[in-house]
């Protein structure tokens, strides 16, 4: 392919009906490259979930936020313009932190050579019950011992 072969692909983000809500947009051809911005009111709004094949980076647009690990270890807290990578299967999850709604965009580049799934440590949050992700991403659900040993 030449360079004057290749195309650009614009794309924009709508913010979604509920504050506590994602609004997600898949870049790129064949759903390898995924993009989304998430906004909390309060709270956490994922339990402690690794990738498998999808590596993530986060920039936080506004707010602050919390990373955890395997047994709640903090990995980073996190205000504006900061931003943290995750390496496929690092098991994490996060927290809004302080009073401002929080505002993170999230990129996600999957290895096309390996299956993708979400493997979950632990239960789904309400927040996730309340979206309707009562198994978000297609995936399966691991012991934290096990977590602990891909580590």
């Amino acid at each position: 392919m030449t360079v004057e072969q290749q195309a650009a692909i614009p794309f924009s983000f709508s913010k979604p009906d509920s504050i506590n809500g994602k609004a997600r947009v898949g870049l790129g051809s064949g759903g390898m490259v995924t993009a989304s911005v998430q906004y909390l009111e309060e709270g956490g709004d994922n339990n402690l979930h690794a990738h498998s094949a999808e590596d993530e980076v986060f920039l936080i647009l506004g707010g602050r936020v919390r990373f955890y690990g395997v047994g709640d270890a903090l990995i980073a807290e996190l205000g504006a313009n900061e931003g943290l990578v995750v390496p496929r299967g690092v098991a994490y999850w996060f927290e809004r932190v302080g009073d401002e709604t929080l505002a993170i965009y999230k990129v996600g580049a999957q290895d096309p050579r390996m299956k993708n799934e979400r493997i979950n440590y632990g239960g789904v949050t309400d927040q996730q019950k309340a979206r309707g992700d009562e198994h978000p991403l297609t995936g399966r659900d691991a012991s934290v011992e096990e977590s602990k040993a891909v580590r």
